[in-house]
């Protein structure tokens, strides 16, 4: 059985993401805001980290069409992991 660790990183601090990523498999992706910005940060600092599989806690509403206003900035931050070459596992929720 493997162990899990908790590391938090600050998404706007590419060093402190970096340092959480290091030493890790995988990396659980949770954003409160959907920022593009911020995603790419997280794939950079994996890459640094030596991290190649991330885990993004998405939503339905990311590929539903027409897409609501929150699903249209999901699928743009998700496009940002899809992008990356990155192997990304999309947990997408939905309340039906």
């Amino acid at each position: 059985m493997s162990r899990q660790e908790l590391a938090v990183g600050d998404l706007d601090e590419a060093e402190c993401l970096v340092a959480a990523a290091y030493g890790v498999k995988g990396v659980f992706y949770r954003q409160i805001t959907p920022l593009p910005a911020q995603a790419q940060k997280m794939v950079d600092a994996a890459r640094s980290a030596g991290v190649n599989r991330i885990v993004l806690l998405s939503s339905i509403g990311a590929i539903l069409e027409p897409k609501p206003m929150i699903g249209a900035r999901i699928a743009a931050r998700d496009d940002v992991f899809r992008r990356s070459g990155l192997e990304v596992t999309y947990l997408r929720a939905n309340i039906l």
